[in-house]
């Protein structure tokens, strides 16, 4: 019975740092991609971008953070 509990523990702390890797790499993806998206808008602003790049790439950056955010709502939910 105590090493069962002591194998159930082991496990549960693996899965628990294999979350918060998961959460971190999600986390740097998330600002990695709100620079990027906050360069785009300021290329666009100053009229440096050009208007169907930036329509186009502004569109895709917002579908990848809402991929982000969902992901990481699913796992404050799990």
């Amino acid at each position: 019975l105590v090493l069962l509990g002591g194998t159930i523990a082991a496990v549960q702390g693996r899965q628990a740092r294999g979350v918060a890797v998961q959460r971190q790499r999600l986390e740097a993806e998330r600002e990695r991609l709100f620079a990027e998206l906050t360069a785009l808008e300021q290329a666009h602003r100053s009229g440096s971008a050009d208007p169907a790049f930036y329509s186009a790439r502004r569109r895709e950056l917002v579908v990848a953070l809402e991929r982000i955010y969902a992901a990481l709502d699913e796992e404050v939910a799990a």
